[in-house]
């Protein structure tokens, strides 16, 4: 899963029931979650220049805390840098969404986002390892 979906465990958004249902289902020990460590950023600047909501810096920090002590990241390998290139190349998503596709890819692993925009610009391969949350149940 990507930041568009961590974003709405924090924040009231659409789809954020199925965001935290992921979530809930990953503390349950039912499924797991893999992120690179860039989510964190990700998160953190989602989150600071969110349009609707306004967090202290004390609740950006427990976020990024709460994150942290989840343990779903993982440092991306030269394989894996070495796929994002190719998605982001064949598909022309920025590096910073391709990471997570070429993450799917190489563990074999579904990549939830909720970005209707980059899931319309993929095909073969990237499409079938991406599930978009506004349709995502769990197995999907």
């Amino acid at each position: 899963m990507d930041a568009s979906v961590v974003v709405k465990w924090f924040v009231a958004e659409i789809y954020s029931d199925r965001a935290l249902r992921l979530m809930d289902l990953y503390s349950k020990g039912r499924v797991e979650l893999i992120a690179p460590t860039l989510i964190y950023y990700e998160v953190a600047n989602a989150l600071r220049f969110h349009p609707y909501y306004r967090l202290t810096k004390e609740e950006l920090i427990a976020i990024i805390r709460m994150l942290r002590n989840m343990q779903i990241t993982i440092e991306p390998t030269d394989e894996m840098w070495s796929r994002a290139f190719r998605v982001s190349i064949s598909y022309g998503v920025s590096i910073y969404d391709a990471i997570y596709i070429a993450i799917a890819l190489a563990l074999d692993v579904k990549f939830v986002t909720s970005d209707e925009k980059l899931f319309e610009r993929l095909r073969g391969e990237a499409k079938r390892v991406t599930s978009l949350l506004a349709r995502w149940t769990q197995g999907s």
